[in-house]
């Protein structure tokens, strides 16, 4: 009914003012008295409809630009405690802040890991064991934040340090092993020779390509109009083609701009029906660009002269075989 003021993105972009998932709810609206007695109508309307029961312990009101006696009178209207000084909290496990996360959100996965190794122990471990607790158990600790924080270069050089003392000595102090292998040979693939160990920093990274390549790709969803209203001057499937606007950004962004040179310097083009390859600047088909390649600048050129830019109009592929 348009009651409850909506948080504005950008032009173009569907204004929300919640988020639900499972039974965790996110209310987001301006921050006065009169938005906050609407939603305890909603609030009061749906317990009463369906015998359902808000858990007031874990609820509580978050506010920035917001003087104090506001978020005072709104916890009081709402019936839910409120907090001044806040830094971050966490939402279905994601930590949440205004401005940049602090490094104690990362220090909790690192207590979490040394409190995992020193239970194991070591006395019944073999080298086999530590590898496969290592892989199942450690590294799997920070993946779930990794989908969408850039961690900081302290917290990958403190996760390695620790996989690669628990893969030498194990969980307690107890005697000195040296290090067999060096740790970059240790996080190469099987196939090279390594034990297949994933590195920190390189697995955050490949998080930050994945959704780098699932904003390109696929069915437009809302995020996606997010980040492209807000960060992009052209489509988000253009997103490899064109440099980045210099301008602040949110976390997630700033997590995506780590990957796209590493995603655009490893990915190339098919054909399709051409129109949206560029003759001399795309890799086509895993090869090297052609203005890149020697002997080539006379033709583009002539291309260029004629005002072709695109495959398409010098080829005719057959969209589904690629022919």
């Amino acid at each position: 009914m348009g009651l409850i003021t909506r948080i504005k993105f950008d032009n173009g972009v569907k204004n929300i003012n919640h988020s639900q998932f499972a039974d965790n709810t996110l209310l987001i609206g301006g921050a006065s008295n009169i938005i906050a007695r609407r939603f305890k109508t909603l609030l009061d309307n749906y317990m009463s409809y369906s015998r359902g029961l808000i858990y007031y312990l874990k609820s509580c009101i978050y506010g920035w630009n917001t003087s104090a006696h506001v978020l005072h009178r709104i916890a009081r209207t709402l019936g839910v405690p409120c907090k001044l000084n806040w830094e971050q909290f966490t939402y279905l496990g994601m930590h949440v802040s205004v401005g940049n996360l602090k490094a104690t959100a990362w220090e909790v996965i690192i207590d979490k890991m040394k409190r995992k190794i020193q239970h194991w122990g070591t006395s019944w471990l073999n080298p086999a064991g530590h590898i496969i607790l290592l892989k199942a158990g450690l590294s799997s600790l920070p993946l779930y934040c990794f989908t969408l924080l850039q961690a900081p270069t302290n917290f990958h050089f403190k996760m390695d340090a620790l996989l690669h003392h628990f893969l030498w000595q194990g969980g307690r102090n107890e005697k000195k092993k040296y290090n067999l292998v060096s740790w970059k040979q240790v996080t190469q693939p099987c196939q090279n020779g390594g034990l297949g160990i994933r590195s920190s920093k390189f697995l955050n990274l490949a998080f930050a390509g994945k959704l780098v390549w699932r904003l390109i790709t696929g069915r437009n969803a809302w995020w996606k109009t997010v980040l492209e209203k807000k960060y992009l001057n052209h489509p988000r499937h253009q997103l490899l083609d064109h440099e980045l606007p210099n301008r602040a950004c949110s976390k997630i962004w700033r997590m995506c701009k780590q990957a796209i040179p590493f995603l655009d310097q490893n990915t190339s083009k098919v054909p399709k029906g051409g129109s949206y390859i560029r003759i001399g600047e795309d890799k086509i088909m895993g090869q090297q660009p052609i203005s890149q390649r020697p002997g080539t600048q006379q033709i583009l050129a002539l291309f260029s002269s004629a005002g072709i830019q695109t495959l398409a109009q010098i080829s005719q592929w057959e969209a589904h075989s690629h022919t």
